[in-house]
């Protein structure tokens, strides 16, 4: 008689164990809840812990921010349209932080020696 495959002994396609791909591959998948259906999303765990902030900043939960960024413009992967709202988010306040109070926003055209830069 042969012994029942338990899932933590199945093997994935590249022949290892999933405990053993888990172990060693820092993307982690979550469910969260999609166009009220329950859907999964593989990102790093480091982006797991930024959607989390900016969701706490907003008030909102972790599945509503998906839901706008889900409804973003890009709509074709959801895992990277994560990864880009939050670097775009960290990157824009990083930048915001490092502008001194009497420095130009980064979107008015500055000159230097009275001269415009060029757009």
């Amino acid at each position: 008689m042969s012994k029942p495959v338990v899932p933590s002994e199945a093997l994935v396609a590249d022949g290892r164990s999933p405990a053993h791909r888990a172990i060693n591959s820092p993307v982690i998948k979550r469910s969260i809840i999609r166009n009220g259906h329950k859907s999964s999303v593989s990102l790093e765990d480091q982006f797991w812990d930024g959607l989390r902030e900016i969701a706490d900043l907003r008030h909102m939960t972790v599945s509503a921010l998906v839901a706008t960024i889900d409804h973003g413009p890009n709509r074709r992967n959801l895992s990277s349209a994560i990864r880009v709202f939050v670097l775009d988010h960290f990157r824009h306040n990083n930048r915001e932080a490092k502008l001194p109070s009497n420095t130009q926003h980064l979107d008015t055209p500055a000159t230097i020696s009275g001269v415009p830069r060029a757009s």
